[in-house]
């Protein structure tokens, strides 16, 4: 669950305004508090209209965040911010890999990472412009992929969900296919920002509520409380062949609601790999932690509500790659003030995401139940979940 930075400014002179006028207009002016990351609500609990979501990212989409001129632009000269190919993959030349193998496993760099890519859009922009078009991708190629790239980084990193609803409706408005894929970020962004109506609305018109290949489209409807349209597209896909990854977000989806029993009816139909190992081995396994974590759930939501308690609590589970171990501090009147990741075998560039949200929303719920989990680093998630819920709940048994 749900990050690190994806915010930026906008205080100094017009001049530094005019030099920016690609990427921002005005700094827009504040808006009422988003809905929690924390929390799992449904369309029919929306705290903003889709007219005045729609306006939040308009005004607050093509501005600056606050702390952009504050944070100093450095990376290596030899990086090909044009795109323009080659065959080196090297992080201090291919830009993507230097935001996967730099950036992303470095939180305080992530605000430096988002500063380069709005001025890799500008550039890219210019190039399409000048109607140049270097192989292997077009100009307006590349610069759609530099602008994913940036509102992946404002969604994942800086959890700001208006700027990366900006520019994924700015991908979408261009594109010349129906893109499933950032059509559905983009509705999570408009649930996150408080309407669920228009999160529904988004996924109608791109057909997501017809049939999907992508499981994440599945848990989006069941975060919106349209659990019956989760169901039916998850039934699609067991049909498909794909029933374990359906059946995981389908238990995903009821656990977060608290509906426990079901959830541990999806997780039980997960089959039990019959190869040497691959993704199978994975399903399994982390639907047996997901069982054993609820089997202890009522015992944890006991141990944060019962006072005299002043511990440091130890619990364990599996992510990606292996343990996952943290300690958790409750006080004696019951409350969660501490979690900490004492022991991970993950890869460093997927579960630093899960690290840096995770403990912050379950702080935040006081709960082992209605947390949302962190968007692309679901397994390491649901582990940290997972060994906070053993922690709290063996203690408690």
């Amino acid at each position: 669950m749900i990050a690190s930075p994806f915010r930026i400014a906008f205080a100094l002179a017009a001049a530094a305004v005019i030099a920016t006028a690609a990427l921002a207009c005005a700094h827009a002016a504040d808006a009422p508090p988003a809905k929690p990351a924390d929390q799992v609500p449904s369309a029919a609990g929306d705290t903003r209209t889709p007219a005045e979501v729609l306006k939040l990212v308009a005004d607050r989409g093509a501005t600056l965040p606050d702390w952009w001129d504050s944070v100093e632009l450095k990376y290596p000269e030899t990086l090909d911010l044009l795109g323009n190919g080659g065959s080196s993959l090297a992080p201090d030349y291919h830009l993507f890999a230097y935001m996967n193998k730099v950036i992303k496993p470095d939180p305080t760099k992530w605000r430096m990472g988002i500063k380069l890519l709005g001025k890799v859009v500008k550039l890219r922009k210019a190039e399409v412009a000048k109607g140049k078009d270097v192989r292997p991708m077009t100009a307006r190629t590349r610069w759609l992929q530099s602008m994913r790239l940036l509102a992946n980084s404002y969604n994942m990193y800086e959890n700001d969900y208006a700027r990366a609803a900006y520019w994924y409706r700015q991908i979408l408005q261009r594109a010349k296919k129906k893109n499933a894929v950032m059509a559905n970020l983009l509705a999570r962004c408009y649930w996150k920002l408080g309407s669920g109506a228009l999160a529904v609305k988004t996924l109608k018109e791109f057909g997501l509520d017809k049939g999907v290949t992508n499981v994440f489209v599945v848990e989006t409807w069941g975060f919106l409380g349209e659990v019956a349209t989760a169901e039916r597209l998850a039934k699609a896909l067991v049909a498909k062949g794909r029933s374990p990854q359906a059946y995981m977000a389908l238990g995903n989806i009821y656990r977060a609601r608290g509906q426990l029993d079901k959830a541990l009816a999806c997780y039980k139909k997960i089959p039990a790999p019959t190869g040497a190992g691959g993704h199978a081995i994975m399903w399994a396994r982390q639907a047996k932690v997901n069982m054993d974590a609820i089997a202890l759930a009522p015992h944890a939501r006991r141990m944060t509500k019962v006072p005299g308690v002043d511990a440091v609590l130890r619990g364990s589970s599996v992510g990606f790659r292996g343990p996952i171990e943290v300690a958790v501090t409750v006080d004696k009147d019951g409350k969660i003030t501490a979690l900490e990741i004492v022991k991970s075998e993950e890869d460093s560039a997927f579960f630093v995401r899960a690290k840096h949200f995770m403990p912050k929303r379950i702080l935040a719920a006081q709960s082992v139940t209605n947390v949302d989990t962190v968007t692309a680093a679901t397994v390491s998630s649901q582990a940290i979940l997972n060994a906070t819920t053993k922690a709290l709940g063996n203690a408690w048994k």
